[in-house]
C-alpha cells in the first residue's frame, strides 16, 4: 500500500489546481462569514436569546419542510409506515 506525504501530493506533473475545490473553498469563505456578519448584527439589533430562538426555528421550519418534501418522493401508498 502507498502512501503519499504532504510533499508528494503537489509534485504531480501536470496537476493544476481544480475549479471544483477553489470554488468549494470561497463558497465555504463566503457562506461562513456572511452567516458571521448575520449573526454579528442580528445580536447587536436583538436580544441574542431572541436571536438565536429564531435562527433555531428557521432552522426547524426548513428541515421539517426538505424531510416532509423528501419523505413524498420516497413512499408509496396511503400510509408511509406501512410502505416501508
Amino acid at each position: 500500500m502507498d502512501t503519499l506525504t504532504v510533499s508528494q501530493l503537489g509534485s504531480e506533473k501536470g496537476k493544476g489546481l481544480d475549479f471544483r475545490v477553489i470554488a468549494a473553498f470561497f463558497a465555504i469563505y463566503v457562506i461562513w462569514g456572511s452567516t458571521f456578519l448575520a449573526i454579528r448584527t442580528a445580536v447587536l439589533l436583538v436580544p441574542p436569546w431572541l436571536c438565536a430562538g429564531i435562527r433555531f426555528f428557521t432552522a426547524g421550519v426548513s428541515l421539517y419542510a426538505f424531510s416532509r418534501l423528501r419523505a413524498s418522493r420516497h413512499q408509496h401508498g396511503q400510509n408511509g409506515r406501512a410502505s416501508r
